[in-house]
């Protein structure tokens, strides 16, 4: 698993644990995210003054939960996992290539 990976699953164990739910309209915010449908505290707030970019986020935001970004890494670590076993089998050179195009370098840091 490379650092950026290890880094989400990281924040994602020490974030509010979720679902996060968005919710508008609030009294001081346009937008903001609780952890739970029963109006739980705030953990995310946006202003009303955003250009029209504050509901984009504050729904990315909802939707990327610590839940969601840790059933994502597992998913990848475990895609990870099977490559390298297929890939252990595999006298084809082209299929070892593929599996190198899809695995990133260990350690690696990526944008």
């Amino acid at each position: 698993m490379d650092k950026k990976l290890e880094a989400l699953r990281d924040a994602a164990r020490a974030a509010t644990p979720g679902p996060w739910f968005y919710q508008e309209k609030s009294d001081a915010y346009t937008h903001i995210i609780r952890p739970s449908a029963n109006h739980g505290r705030i953990v995310v707030s946006f202003s009303q003054h955003s250009n029209g970019t504050s509901e984009k986020d504050a729904r990315y935001v909802a939707l990327a939960n610590p839940a969601t970004i840790l059933a994502l890494v597992e998913r990848v670590a475990a895609m990870e996992g099977a490559l390298t076993s297929i890939s252990a089998d595999w006298s084809d050179e082209t299929a070892r290539e593929l599996v190198r195009a899809l695995t990133p370098p260990t350690g690696a840091d990526h944008d």
